[in-house]
Order: structure tokens, then sequence, then C-alpha cells
């Protein structure tokens, strides 16, 4: 179906899709079409005329109330609704509004009927009756696990739009694009895990703060209002100008783009090397612009390269390349010592595997997860390949379950907290908490310090957004 796909795409000159998320995931990894894409989200669209109003913001008092709005068809969401309303009685109303899937909600009106706290209140018009459905609620319930994995995690609904236009508060799920768009504007309420007991433990945080307690998490309705009004209600048509583009085309430097690159994060990237010479100059390439935009420093810490990768670091032109001597020429040993000597000037530690390719967003998502999930550590699905019969040997061995016996970062990721990942990011603190890598492991040290942040209460996220590619080859046998 994919081939039948590429070969009808060499009939167009342009694709229109509704979402960053399709084309991140689904047409540039499959090579589906290299013809230009445009995103025409699914704004709710007013011409100029006929504008409505900005609705009045409505004040937050208890019940908080939950609208879940459109086709119904998330079984998770339901029990979901269902277990955080009946664990605290009166504390929250869910208002349902729409067509319930009957084929995959078999049980949906018996559970209305038996919750006083969910209220369904059939179909609705659009857009006739949407400023009277979003009026009745303060938060929009965005989260749909119907195609987990894939459209679910990809799409960008047009009830994101119509509930922001409305000053509802929208509540997205951890690792799917909508909490990634909702990142951009640093609004909403962003779920960590799909877990019912999490639902509540940020609705019960948001209740709080709307009593004028004190919260640690999440926004106050309140503040998520105020955002919701500006810069997303569509007044544009299919003709009118896109906001976001494609991760893998942000440049930084505009506003509509990703919130991460105007963030004030101090990061340190380290890359162990030991002869890299075929790889380094590629990845340096591409972490660059994110290390201009933050100020960051990349440390290459080099265990005695013979193969020209230390003259290849030194004659970059850059300022922020730094060519560190790692006696040890252990990876563990790389990356402490680059800690120790410049750990100080940064808040977050990005590692870097020379014999691998990443994303040009690669730093830029995994600062946005840590934003939005709490985590201090956030870890990446990775991916072998390999050019050679031996190479492509191990390269298949890695990637099948007989070879990893499906480790959760070597399958494809779902965005959840873990033991353990591929090492990408982690908070310069927490490493320094437990010590660092333990320099007598040789291989496999990043298990080992993920046991101990385990055990010592740090969070490990495991995002689906982005993921490396590794070259299992001759160097990275040596380590």
């Amino acid at each position: 179906m994919r081939a039948l796909e590429r070969r009808l795409m060499r009939r167009v000159g342009l694709v229109l899709t509704s979402s960053p998320g399709f084309v991140n995931e689904y047409f540039q990894p499959h090579g589906q079409t290299r013809v230009p894409i445009r995103i025409v989200e699914n704004k709710c669209f007013y011409p100029e005329a006929a504008l409505p109003a900005v609705p009045t913001r409505r004040p937050v008092a208890a019940p908080i109330t939950i609208g879940w709005f459109g086709i119904l068809r998330c079984a998770w969401s339901l029990d979901c609704l269902d277990r955080v309303t009946r664990a605290a009685p009166g504390r929250y109303r869910v208002l349902l509004r729409g067509k319930p899937a009957l084929d995959q909600l078999p049980q949906f009106h018996a559970t209305v009927a038996a919750n006083p706290d969910l209220d369904f209140g059939g179909p609705y018009r659009n857009p006739e009756d949407l400023a009277d459905i979003y009026g009745q609620v303060h938060l929009s319930w965005l989260i749909d696990r119907y195609d987990a994995g894939k459209n679910s995690d990809w799409l960008l609904p047009n009830r994101l739009y119509e509930g922001c236009r409305h000053h509802a508060v929208p509540v997205a799920l951890a690792g799917t694009e909508v909490a990634n768009f909702l990142g951009d504007y640093g609004l909403g309420l962003t779920i960590a895990a799909p877990d019912a007991e999490e639902v509540g433990r940020r609705l019960g945080a948001l209740s709080r703060r709307g009593r004028g307690d004190e919260d640690g998490g999440g926004r106050s309705a309140d503040a998520g209002l105020d955002h919701g009004s500006r810069g997303m209600s569509g007044t544009h048509g299919p003709d009118g100008p896109d906001r976001r583009r494609p991760r893998s085309q942000a440049a930084g430097g505009d506003a509509s783009e990703r919130l991460v690159h105007h963030m004030t994060a101090r990061v340190l990237i380290v890359i162990p090397t030991l002869n890299e010479a075929a790889h380094i100059g590629g990845v340096l390439d591409t972490l660059l612009p994110f290390a201009e935009r933050h100020g960051a420093r990349i440390v290459v810490a080099d265990g005695g390269s013979t193969d020209g990768t230390r003259a290849l670091v030194t004659a970059r032109p850059e300022p922020g390349i730094v060519l560190l001597d790692n006696p040890r020429r252990l990876q563990s040993a790389a990356i402490n010592l680059a800690v120790e000597h410049f750990g100080d000037e940064a808040d977050w530690l990005i590692r870097i595997d020379a014999h691998s390719a990443y994303p040009a967003d690669y730093c830029d998502v995994l600062l946005a997860e840590a934003q939005a999930t709490g985590a201090d550590s956030v870890v990446v699905g990775m991916k072998a390949v390999g050019s050679g019969f031996w190479q492509s040997l191990i390269a298949a061995a890695q990637n099948s379950r007989i070879g990893n016996g499906g480790s959760a970062h070597r399958v494809m990721p779902v965005g959840k907290f873990v033991d353990h990942g591929h090492h990408a990011l982690m908070r310069i603190a927490a490493f320094r908490e437990v010590g660092g890598y333990d320099e007598s492991f040789s291989h496999n040290e990043d298990a080992e310090l993920d046991l101990r942040l385990g055990n010592a209460g740090f969070r490990i996220w495991l995002t689906p957004r982005t993921r490396v590619t590794y070259f299992p080859d001759a160097a990275s046998a040596r380590w």
C-alpha cells in the first residue's frame, strides 16, 4: 500500500495535511513523498465579516467541569473519567456531547447512567452550539487512545481550536502532537501518562489552585484561559498562514516556532569519541543550530583517536565546541569528566553517541518532553541501521525481539515512565546527586545509572517523539 501511495505521490505537486505529526511520523520516515508538504490546521473558520466576539471567560469554581465533545470513541477516556469522578464525588463534573461510537463503547449509556457526575447531553450543531457547550466547561478533554501510537497520537483535532477559542483549558496526554502543540504556546494541562491515578492527581492540583491553595504542578485554570484565546482562533481559511511547520523544518527564530527554542534552559552536550572520523562531522552539523540558539557548549570527550577525529574537531570554527581528553577511554568516564569540568554552567546534560544519526529537532524535543512531563531524565528509542553484510546482520539482531528481549526503547516506543532507556537528556543535579556513571562499567553503564536514579526517586520518561539511528560498527565495538 505504501508503494502504491509513493507511486501516486509522483503525480502531485503539494501535499496538505492537518498536523506535523503525520509528516514527522509517517510521510518522512517512510519516504512517501518528496514534494512540499503544507500544514493546514483544523482551525475554526470564520470569515472576517462573521467573526464572533470572544466569549466571556467562565470563573473557576467547584465543581471543575470537563467537556468531552465530538465523536466519543475512546474506551480508555470513558473508563478514566468514570474512575476519576467516582474517586472524588462532586468535585468534578464531566459533560459529554456528540456522538458515542457504540461499537467501541458498548457500555457508554450504562456507564453514564450509573455515575451522577457524568452527563451526556446528546449531539450538537457546529458551529451554532459551540459557544454554549464550551461555555459550560472549564477543561476540554483532548485525550484520545482509540488509535494509540498512530493516528490518535499524531493528529491535531478541531476541538483543540474550538475549545481554546471559547476559553476552555485543553487537557492533553504527554507524547502526543496535541501536547507538543500546547507546549509551543505554553498553555493547557498535560497528563504525563495514560493512568487514571495520574489524571486524578493533576486535576486535584488544579482544583486546589482554583480554591486559592498552593499547587506544585499544572497551571491554574484562569492562567490557561488567559492564553486560550490568543493566536488559536484561526480566522484564516485554507489560504491563510500556517502557524506551524513540521518539526524537522523548525528554524527556531520565529515566534510561532517551538516554545523550547526560546527557553533559557542551560544545556551541556557531551559526545564521547574514539576513532569517529566518519561520523563526527555530521553529528556536529546536526547539533550546532540548537547549540547556537541556546548558547550550549558541545564537549567532544575523546579517548585518543588515531583516525583524524581530533583534527576534525579542532578544525571547527565554532567557538562553542571543546575537545576534552578522556584518558580512561570509556564512555562513562567521558561523560563524568565533561560534567566535572563544565557541569556548573548548565542545568541539563544531553548525551550524544558519535556513531549515530539524529533528527534536526532532537535536542528541542528532549527539552520539550522534560518540560511537559516533569521528568528528571528523558530517554529515547533507537533503531540500528547497517550498510554492509555484517553490519546489517548485527543491526537486524539488535532490532529484533530475539536480540533485544523486547526492551521498551528497542521497539516502537510509547510515551511512558520507564526504568531504563537509551540515554539522551538528564538533569545535571540528578546526575550528580547519584554520583554520575560508575566508571567500573565498560558497558551497560546507562542501565546501572538508571537503577540508581530510580532508587533515588528520580523519574525517567521514554519519549515516542524522537529516536536515534544507531550504526553498529567497529568503533562502537571498542567501547
